[in-house]
């Protein structure tokens, strides 16, 4: 499995609230937070992994659709994710790990 970017924990998504990185309705954009990725030297290196890797919520200046679009272009499959305690040691690795963990539940159990 590629390694999550060594990131240091300087990066916009460290210092704010985790939240802001998952927009809960289509209504949402996550605009903010979108510009925020775009202004962070780390853009490049967390795009490059969220379209490798199964994950939720902004990646890169990127939503989940915006994502598997780029990934049927370019005729990637994702790597799941948060079916381990992998990057769960953040609080925004927890959010989306939660996040992601129910969605999956409720696709189970739908």
């Amino acid at each position: 499995m590629e390694e999550y970017p060594e990131f240091d924990g300087s990066q916009v998504c460290a210092q704010t609230d985790p939240d802001l990185w998952f927009p809960t309705s289509e209504k949402q954009t996550g605009r903010t937070a979108k510009n925020l990725c775009r202004s962070c030297i780390w853009l490049t290196p967390c795009l490059e992994y969220a379209i490798r890797h199964e994950v939720v919520g902004i990646w890169g200046a990127t939503t989940e659709r915006e994502r598997a679009q780029r990934r049927k272009q370019l005729d990637i499959t994702a790597i799941p994710l948060y079916s381990s305690s992998l990057f769960t040691t953040s609080l925004r690795g927890k959010v989306a790990a939660s996040r992601y963990n129910d969605g999956t539940n409720e696709v189970g159990n739908g």
